[in-house]
């Protein structure tokens, strides 16, 4: 090649722009915080979300679970929603039954739940539903049967804010049941051994928290005898209990029906987690995508086993429209409901 030509070629290379370089991910490098904002099996999905999302993340960032307890989930919700920042390294989860405070009333809940970011809920609550039993020894068969009984169904409860003291109580007054509810039991194991020895009559109770305490009344011996079944995420009835009706079966009216629609909503995100409002659509994206594929990675689902924790996950999408609808009901029904859960007699 001639010394002319060298250069010619030279100065023609110079006027071709150099390649950019590749784009490094937004969270390359970073630190995404995951709120944790109750204890038990709460913290537990926090924390092994934390162990595992990572991976899903381009660019790979450092995962923290923070707990961040108070006031039943509310500190934790409150500053997510105000005060953390909407830059996509912070979120959090809590219980379910965070989304629904502010409809209901609650004045300490300072945020809007329909403009949280939704990423996701670990689980809907397909392998888990609440169920109201007897003690078979009573004869009592039907829910119906409840109905103008002279001797009130005697059921034990830990407290009146706990999840089977609320929903025995909405289906009792929507229903007008004979129940009286005895409440002053440290622990449902407790109210179970009651039930076993005729304290109580019977006990709403997740299917779960038999399973570890009282597997022998999942048997056909069981000396006990389910009337009704809520919370199931799936269609219908939960697939262990085909002849147990779901509480929906009973209502009378519309309103019934949505009210009973409300009790359940909490289950469907049972396991809720968001981030503030105003997240980019890109990274909440990103978030969300990561979220779901976590929720099939084996090393996952083989830790979740061992916890014993449901995995039945919802996506972000799909939580933020199941919120925005509770959050569009009239008010006239969000009333009604509070004030049914209100009532603690």
């Amino acid at each position: 090649m001639t010394r002319a030509r060298s250069l010619a070629l030279a100065a023609l290379l110079l006027l071709v722009p150099a390649a950019a370089p590749a784009q490094q991910p937004f969270y390359q490098g970073k630190t995404v915080t995951i709120i944790s904002g109750a204890s038990g099996g709460y913290d537990a999905y926090a924390h092994l979300l934390a162990s595992h999302m990572k991976k899903y993340i381009p660019g790979a960032p450092t995962l923290i679970a923070r707990n961040m307890p108070g006031a039943a989930s509310m500190q934790a919700a409150n500053h997510l929603y105000n005060v953390a920042a909407p830059d996509g390294l912070t979120f959090g989860g809590f219980v379910r039954a965070i989304p629904m405070a502010p409809l209901l009333g609650n004045k300490a809940a300072k945020y809007q739940p329909e403009k949280f970011t939704w990423i996701g809920s670990s689980s809907r609550y397909l392998d888990d539903a609440y169920l109201l039993m007897v003690n078979r020894s009573l004869g009592i068969t039907k829910l119906e049967q409840l109905r103008g009984r002279r001797e009130p169904l005697r059921l034990g409860s830990t407290g009146p804010t706990s999840q089977t003291d609320e929903g025995a109580r909405i289906i009792r007054d929507v229903l007008g049941l004979s129940i009286r509810i005895v409440r002053g039991y440290q622990t449902t194991p407790q109210v179970m051994l009651a039930v076993e020895r005729g304290e109580m009559d019977g006990i709403m109770i997740g299917i779960s928290s038999m399973g570890s305490s009282k597997p022998e009344w999942l048997t056909p011996d069981s000396p006990v005898s389910f009337l009704v079944q809520f919370g199931y995420g799936g269609e219908g009835r939960h697939p262990a209990f085909p002849n147990v009706p779901r509480v929906d079966e009973f209502a009378k009216t519309p309103e019934d029906k949505a009210i009973f629609e409300l009790l359940q909503l909490p289950f469907k995100v049972s396991r809720p987690f968001a981030g503030p409002p105003g997240i980019t659509p890109e990274l909440t994206a990103i978030l969300r995508e990561a979220f779901m594929r976590t929720h099939e990675d084996p090393q996952y689902l083989a830790d979740a086993r061992k916890m014993g924790l449901d995995v039945s996950p919802l996506s972000g999408e799909d939580a933020a429209r199941i919120v925005a609808q509770a959050a569009a009901l009239p008010a006239n029904l969000l009333t009604r409901y509070a004030d049914l859960l209100n009532r603690q007699d």
